[in-house]
């Protein structure tokens, strides 16, 4: 499952970020609710739960982005990953 992947990749990635404690930490809770609600989703067998599932880790990709906007985060790869997994996460939403 590529999004699982990609996602496991960007909480590693959120977890080296140097930012405040209050900033990383909700970060850090957002990229885990990324990972845990794909596999969540993607365990589910009825449609209308996958897709349960797909948006809370849509809207915790979107949480990511906030904290990089607030706390400046420049770094291109992560930002790019961020944009990889909700373009995923949105076509398996619909």
């Amino acid at each position: 499952f590529r999004i699982y992947r990609i996602a496991i990749e960007f909480y590693k990635a959120c977890k080296k970020l140097d930012l405040p404690p209050g900033a990383k930490e909700q970060l850090l809770r957002a990229a885990r609710s990324v990972g845990n609600n794909s596999a969540e989703g993607y365990s589910r067998f009825l449609s209308r739960d996958k897709r349960r599932f797909y948006r809370i880790a849509y809207g915790s990709v979107k949480e990511c982005l906030s904290v990089f906007d607030q706390e400046e985060v420049q770094d291109a790869d992560l930002l790019d990953m961020a944009d990889h997994l909700g373009a995923g996460l949105y076509k398996l939403i619909r």
